[in-house]
């Protein structure tokens, strides 16, 4: 990730250095008439003291007022905002240029160049998957998909492409089929977004905008919206009317892609295995009820007895979590050593031996093993009758199975308790995602974590301009001789690179200590939400945020009817680094087919351990920058940089799409043969990008108003944008109120009073079943269940 991200910045950097389309030459002094003209650095002269009013009335009717009479005149004079979107402090640090000369010749040989590194990476990951079947093909290998790759050169992308949705979901999940879907919803909108852009409004800018554009040879803005002169006569009517309907196009594809989504989400609940199926999570448990047998008597007030199939209460049992732990490390230790002797044939004289007391590790570990295993035994003996007594050892979470899913969605529905803290009910996370821990914290506690935990989020966003500056410029400190030519292509910007590449590795260790997610699926959740804002706000709308994101939050918050004008001033200024941007993802998505980290941990670890081990040992990818939160949030910012700046450049479509196409692709194979199958969460993900796509397509409306405000002769366009933001607003407020599906409906959920599929997987602290038989793991768990049974026979 760092290598891509140093990609990106040195290709940046670079662009600072291209003065002209010969190539790069010395930097001479500025000129005021090579200030690139770009997009909304123009407008007419506006007082100061009006441009910063605190009364966004009267600033809105002065500036309104002077356009109209500049209209009347027929001025058509072109001047830059005073606002210089390199001089901001968080564009600098982001490597972030403007539009201008030099830019056509940099965009064709960067496309040219990520292109081929693509095809490299392509040919690197044909010549590893070859040498490492293992972590390349697994899925073949194990048997959860039935479809053989075969192993030359391009097979393996007609095999991806092959598949279709309900082949993704049954082999690698709702959450990543919905993934790729959301890949091909994103090819259909660049598609019918950018084909009429491209072939309709670019030749209407080259031939009729007569813009800055031509008088600075910007040869790549001469087919965007740059180059429409300030109060041209007709064009901005047209982009009005495009503005509309690249709203309404959005609304249409995203709501059938829901409709489609809702389908797929009812069946994966009708599918799911048994007990999750039928399960419920309890939190907010009144000390009084906190036993099993007083829960299983506070339910059989609203439900039948033979309605419910098994209850299990959370319990705090630290000595115990630290005895199966010191477990765990002396088999794995155990399992090191005898592979290690079998690797050097079983040699007396070659028999391993621990590291300090250099003691005979088989016998060292085996005692440890068998010390740790008499004392946990001990303690489940003690737990038989500890967890009887309603509070001590039993925490304030239970999980309660019942026998058909309709009584489960009655369970959801009901309100047990007047107080929101008390009986809160939710459906069951996957048994084999749950997070203990997390639902051992009272709610007092967890209330104090939270707000704790949303100042750390905070203060991840407030610090990035300060910390990416410091780094910076502690950066630009060193000398390295010979090297430092090289060396100081990348120190401008070495702090965007470290912050970057930790963001989601922060936000995971915030979520962490700070909050109480109570699976791994919802921290990804949380994730995808809070890195898709950090990506909005640091990348889309970082020529916006100028000297931090504090000093942005401060200036909107004083004026908020201002923001389209302060987007109108600064965005459209960097268009071609978005170009960049997307055709530089291409090297990154073929970097992440290679799966380099994992091979490099699968290698390590094959000198320890044996091949089906290692394998294991270097799964899953790391899940703060590759699992299904980032992934998210990245690709939701990759479309919106082509809705929001499709409109200004209509190249940006073109390139999304070969975006999405290369990742429809890449990861249409790696999650289905490489990657293991992770715990589902049914799509929200997909949910959760829709939603943001709607976001991000109201702020390109407000864009979009603020720009024809500045720019259009009258207030015909800015009323087009407006109505068009009317429109995105009552989009996302149905869409949020519309689609019901989260849960079944009562009719559906009749029809599954069958049994559902079983699975081993149970509503059981693992320590407390780790004493069980490898052959059986849910062994215990169905003795704990007979018992329950018993007891509710005993009490009848």
């Amino acid at each position: 990730m760092m290598l891509s991200s140093a990609i990106f910045l040195l290709s940046c950097s670079l662009a600072t250095c291209q003065q002209c389309d010969e190539g790069p030459c010395l930097q001479p002094e500025p000129d005021e008439h090579d200030v690139p003209m770009v997009l909304l650095q123009t407008s007419t002269v506006v007082e100061p003291e009006v441009r910063h009013s605190n009364n966004w009335l009267s600033n809105w009717a002065s500036l309104l007022s002077k356009r109209t009479h500049t209209a009347h005149r027929k001025v058509h004079k072109q001047e830059p905002i005073a606002a210089n979107v390199a001089d901001d402090a968080t564009a600098a640090v982001s490597g972030v240029t403007l539009n201008g000369r030099g830019d056509l010749s940099l965009f064709i040989s960067g496309c040219a160049t990520n292109t081929a590194m693509l095809l490299c990476f392509m040919f690197a990951f044909v010549m590893l998957r070859s040498r490492y079947p293992e972590m390349f093909t697994y899925g073949f290998i194990s048997g959860r998909v039935p479809v053989e790759v075969p192993g030359d050169w391009t097979s393996w992308i007609s095999s991806s492409l092959k598949l279709e949705m309900n082949d993704h979901i049954k082999y690698a999940g709702l959450d990543h089929a919905m993934l790729l879907e959301f890949c091909n919803l994103s090819m259909r909108l660049c598609a019918y977004i950018g084909v009429p852009m491209v072939c309709i409004m670019s030749p209407l800018y080259y031939l009729f905008g007569h813009g800055q554009a031509e008088e600075d040879g910007d040869n790549l803005t001469l087919i965007a919206m740059g180059n429409v002169k300030f109060l041209h006569p007709w064009l901005y009517y047209v982009d009005g009317v495009v503005v509309l309907l690249v709203c309404w196009i959005t609304k249409r594809e995203l709501f059938k892609s829901m409709d489609n989504f809702c389908l797929k989400r009812f069946e994966w609940l009708e599918s799911l295995p048994s007990p999750q199926a039928t399960s419920i999570m309890i939190e907010g448990i009144p000390e009084s009820h906190r036993s099993e047998t007083k829960l299983w008597e506070y339910f059989s007030q609203f439900f039948a007895k033979d309605d419910i199939r098994d209850i299990h209460i959370v319990m705090h049992i630290p000595e115990l979590e630290n005895t199966v732990a010191k477990l765990e490390a002396a088999e794995l230790a155990l399992t090191q050593a005898q592979v290690q002797w079998e690797k050097d044939g079983k040699d007396p004289a070659k028999r391993p031996k621990t590291s300090f007391y250099h003691e005979d590790a088989l016998e060292c570990y085996e005692k440890a093993k068998n010390d740790a295993e008499q004392e946990a035994e001990k303690l489940r003996d003690a737990l038989e009758n500890d967890h009887k007594t309603p509070g001590g050892v039993n925490a304030s979470t239970a999980f309660v199975t019942f026998e058909n899913a309709l009584d489960c969605s009655k369970a959801v529905g009901l309100n047990f308790s007047p107080h929101k803290d008390e009986w809160l009910i939710s459906l069951a996370p996957p048994p084999g995602d749950l997070i203990w821990s997390d639902m051992k914290v009272s709610e007092e506690g967890k209330s104090v974590k939270r707000v704790l935990g949303y100042a750390a989020v905070f203060g991840l966003y407030a610090s990035f301009t300060p910390v990416c500056l410091l780094v910076t410029n502690l950066a630009s400190m060193l000398e390295l001789g010979p090297l430092q030519s090289i060396w100081d292509t990348y120190a401008p910007t070495m702090g965007l690179l470290i912050f970057l590449s930790f963001v989601p590795t922060v936000l995971i260790l915030i979520f962490s200590f700070l909050f109480n997610f109570k699976c791994e699926v919802n921290v990804q959740v949380e994730t995808q939400n809070w890195y898709f804002w950090f990506l909005f706000f640091f990348v889309i709308l970082v020529t916006a945020i100028g000297q931090g994101f504090s000093v942005f939050v401060e200036e909107i918050s004083e004026r908020p009817f201002d923001l389209p004008l302060i987007l109108a001033d600064k965005m459209p200024a960097a268009t071609h680094y978005y170009l960049t941007y997307l055709s530089l993802q291409w090297v990154t998505h073929g970097m992440n087919l290679t799966r380099y980290i994992q091979v490099a941990k699968f290698i390590g670890f094959s000198k320890l351990l044996e091949t089906e081990e290692a394998r294991a040992m270097s799964e899953p990818e790391d899940q703060d920058y590759y699992g299904m939160g980032s992934r998210s949030a990245r690709f939701t910012s990759n479309l919106l940089i082509a809705l929001i700046f499709g409109t200004l450049s209509p190249l940006m479509s073109l390139l999304a799409w070969i975006n999405f196409w290369v990742c429809r692709v890449i990861y249409g194979y790696l999650m289905v043969w490489a990657e293991t199958k992770k715990a589902d969460s049914g799509g929200v993900f997909f949910v959760n990008q829709l939603k943001h796509t709607l976001m991000g397509l109201i702020f390109y409306t407000l864009l979009m108003a603020g720009i024809f405000i500045r720019r259009a002769p009258d207030y015909v366009p800015a009323g087009c944008a407006i109505a068009a933001a009317v429109f995105a607003v009552h989009t996302f407020y149905v869409f949020s109120t519309k689609f019901n599906w989260e849960t079944l409906s009562a009719e559906e959920a009749i029809k599954l009073h069958h049994d559902h599929s079983a699975s081993d997987d149970a509503y059981i602290q693992p320590e407390i079943i780790a004493n069980t038989s490898s052959k059986d793991p849910a062994g215990l768990a169905r003795k704990i269940t007979k018992s329950f049974k018993r007891m509710r026979k005993s009490m009848n």
